[in-house]
């Protein structure tokens, strides 16, 4: 958390981020895992959207941990991205659960729906009911099913296979990966499973494979 906790002091002196925005080291976890943005929570005030799941992307601000009468934990906070921020609370359970993600600066994946509130004093407000709070970090392994890299038949060669190989290698994990190889001059494409070399998903492998120039496809 250095770099976040040098770029959230930018923030408390300048009132901006001055060098970079702490979420452009996660610039292919939230293109792959977040469906929306927060700004963007209104497109879900629909009855018939109702229950859908919702992911959204960013970083933990504004955090404050509570105790009630009874002595049981909650928490508020903020879930912030590039453009807005939103108010959310853990309760029981849930805090419990996710207490350790609720720290200023944590860059997360939240799942949940965006319902009515059922509060006696918030009733008719719409609220974030949050379902998991995931690292961001840890997002793309967590919710990928199927990677298929993808290779032109012209571009084969030594170093590229032994690029592939040893990034693999370098992020092993459970998840195979099928290789297509295509050949657009007589558009043909050929596909192949590799069992042996698994790999977790994650937003440096991904960096890795565009740097060998192959491209990827995340289901």
């Amino acid at each position: 958390m250095g770099s976040i906790y040098k770029l959230s002091k930018e923030v408390e002196i300048a009132g901006i981020y001055l060098s970079s925005h702490p979420l452009d080291d996660y610039i292919r976890e939230i293109k792959y895992t977040s469906n929306c943005k927060i700004e963007e929570l209104d497109k879900f005030k629909s009855d018939s959207l109702l229950g859908s799941r919702v992911r959204l992307c960013g970083l933990i601000t504004d955090v404050n941990h509570r105790t009630n009468q009874k002595g049981g934990g909650f928490a508020n906070f903020k879930l912030t991205d590039y453009d807005a921020s939103l108010e959310m609370s853990v309760f029981k359970e849930k805090y419990i659960k996710f207490k350790n993600y609720l720290e200023n600066g944590c860059p997360v994946m939240i799942e949940g729906t965006y319902e009515k509130s059922t509060w006696e004093n918030k009733k008719g407000e719409w609220e974030f009911r949050i379902q998991n709070i995931s690292l961001l970090s840890n997002s793309l392994n967590l919710l990928t099913k199927k990677m298929t890299t993808l290779v032109s038949l012209n571009s084969i060669n030594d170093n590229m296979i032994s690029g592939l190989f040893q990034t693999c290698k370098k992020h092993k994990g459970l998840l195979p990966v099928k290789v297509e190889i295509i050949d657009p001059s007589r558009e043909i494409k050929l596909d192949f499973m590799s069992t042996k070399n698994k790999v977790e998903v994650s937003g440096d492998l991904l960096a890795e494979l565009e740097d060998l120039g192959i491209a990827y496809k995340l289901n």
